[in-house]
């Protein structure tokens, strides 16, 4: 398998336990479920699952490979992704965004910390200047 399969693996893995976690945590009327709307007391049971589920994890799997592809975290694409199709509060799909980014994130740590630079016998990561800069952030 290739490197960007493995990510893209962990990222759906990342977005699946934080579904389960965020599924969980939110508890209304004695059952777990996923609310419909911020005043609504209508909820939804996380299985079966519902054709815009599916089309939710395509959609976030699509926008994590290219957000993945341009170097960005793809917090952007993913929370109007969770809101409009999986219609999840917004409070929940920022929070179920950071979880997803933040597997992406360590994702490519893992893949990129061993590799050499093509041309310089050094690290492909500068750990000095991420040592540096990751403090300020």
């Amino acid at each position: 398998m290739s490197v960007h399969k493995h990510l893209l693996i962990l990222c759906t893995i990342f977005l699946v336990i934080g579904l389960v976690v965020l599924e969980n945590a939110t508890v209304l009327d004695k059952h777990h479920g996923r609310r419909l709307s911020e005043q609504g007391n209508v909820t939804l049971p996380l299985f079966p699952l519902r054709l815009s589920d599916y089309l939710g994890f395509v959609a976030a799997m699509i926008a994590l490979m290219i957000s993945a592809g341009g170097g960005i975290g793809g917090g952007g694409l993913l929370v109007p992704i969770f809101i409009l199709v999986l219609r999840f509060p917004v409070k929940h799909a920022v929070g179920l965004s950071n979880v997803t980014v933040f597997g992406g994130a360590v994702a490519n740590t893992a893949l990129n910390a061993s590799k050499r630079h093509p041309l310089v016998n050094r690290p492909l990561v500068d750990w000095n200047l991420l040592s540096m800069m990751e403090p300020l952030t």
